[in-house]
């Protein structure tokens, strides 16, 4: 995977270096695989979607490496509890049509959470980030990441799939998206985040 070599930005940007050790660990097949789903995304634009410039592996450093868009605003989660009330409706639709659009081009994100939704000052716009672990919704895929389960945040993810229960398919990664959008409009509503990992798997096991 050669990295672009015409990239030209007439915007801020940023590169995300993939850890090298990532790839000692989980095979250098499995994160190219990783950063091409990214790449798909590459002249791709929607307004509650990061863009991705470019990307690829350094002829110079050996690193894989994206370039996307600089976005200098503050996550959900660091502003827990700061959100008017009245602007929950608008980012919950904004969240949704990055979703669908997503959708529309057969890619589940798979890691919707407060922390990877950032939020312009005026509560007007929010961007959804982390493309790190998208997963393609057709069938012939090759996965990629950490191994061929690996799905996103345990505390924002559904516990069918956390524990695979459930088959993972387009209509079940479907249900993931409509699972984590529900858990971000949770801490928006109640102002604290859901349960904790260990939380989580102590209701689990007693029930």
């Amino acid at each position: 995977m050669d990295a672009g070599r015409n990239l030209r930005l007439d915007h801020h940007g940023y590169s995300k270096i993939i850890d090298p050790e990532l790839e000692e660990k989980y095979g250098r097949d499995q994160q190219e695989i990783r950063v091409g789903f990214e790449l798909k995304l590459v002249g791709r634009k929607h307004p509650h979607l990061i863009q991705i410039f470019d990307g690829g592996r350094c002829p110079k450093t050996d690193f894989l490496f994206l370039v996307m868009e600089y976005l200098p605003y503050d996550n959900l989660d660091d502003l827990q509890g700061k959100i008017p009330f009245n602007k929950i409706p608008q980012i919950a639709d904004q969240l949704a049509q990055a979703a669908r659009y997503l959708e529309e081009i057969d890619i589940c994100h798979r890691d919707i959470k407060p922390e990877n939704i950032v939020i312009t000052p005026d509560f007007e716009q929010i961007i959804l980030l982390d493309l790190g672990i998208l997963r393609p919704l057709v069938e012939d895929h090759q996965d990629a990441g950490t191994g061929c389960n690996f799905i996103g945040t345990v505390r924002y993810s559904p516990p069918e799939f956390v524990w695979r229960v459930e088959e993972e398919d387009a209509v079940g990664h479907r249900a993931i998206t409509f699972y984590q959008i529900g858990a971000v409009l949770h801490d928006l509503i109640m102002r604290r985040r859901m349960r904790t990992a260990e939380q989580y798997s102590t209701t689990l096991a007693a029930g």
